[in-house]
């Protein structure tokens, strides 16, 4: 799914036994926002689990650092803060920072301190590079959780096999039952500029 336009740059991918709808709201060229309802849990909880924000985003390199986070975002953030619904995002940042991996530059600061304001947390695991091409390898893609019990997300890695894409894939599992430790597997993808997406998320 993704929204229509002119070379949309950003899209989620999922099974079709997954209930997830589509979030036109928080969507646009370089996000795109599902539902997830995952069948777990209950509505009214703090916390719940029942119902889980998807997105995948890319961040505009060409955007000014004080204006890098494209439309759908802060008011996905907003409506996830206010209703304490949980939020996991896989984005290509084109930032630089040091929590994952590389020599921090203006971009990366500036959503290192997003982040710290506004409680969400970095998912990475180690330094591992996930954009590989022409001689150069970084990491400049990063999953970020709002609102997910602490050790929700297991298994995060970079995964090493072959795309067609400069980007490698990123995977992990979520726990969505505790007490009966259900894993769902979920896949992380960015996707190459000379690609229909740039970037996706997907069971």
């Amino acid at each position: 799914m993704f929204m229509t336009g002119t070379e949309p740059q950003a899209a989620l991918l999922t099974s079709a036994d997954v209930d997830v709808w589509f979030s036109p709201e928080f969507s646009g060229w370089d996000i795109c926002t599902a539902m997830w309802v995952t069948g777990t849990g209950k509505d009214d909880n703090r916390n719940s689990t029942s119902r889980i924000y998807l997105a995948s985003m890319y961040l505009d390199i060409t955007a000014p650092v004080e204006d890098m986070f494209p439309r759908g975002w802060k008011e996905l953030v907003t409506y996830c803060t206010r209703y304490r619904v949980p939020l996991i995002a896989c984005m290509d940042t084109n930032a630089h920072s040091i929590l994952w991996g590389t020599e921090s530059n203006a971009r990366g600061e500036a959503l290192e301190n997003y982040l710290f304001t506004h409680s969400q947390k970095l998912e990475n695991v180690g330094y591992c590079s996930t954009f590989v091409a022409k001689g150069t390898q970084m990491c400049i893609d990063v999953t970020i959780s709002l609102n997910l019990s602490p050790l929700m997300i297991e298994g995060w890695e970079v995964s090493k096999a072959t795309t067609m894409s400069d980007h490698r894939r990123i995977k992990f599992c979520l726990l969505l039952n505790s007490n009966q430790r259900e894993l769902m597997p979920l896949l992380g993808l960015s996707i190459g500029m000379n690609s229909p997406m740039h970037s996706g998320a997907s069971k």
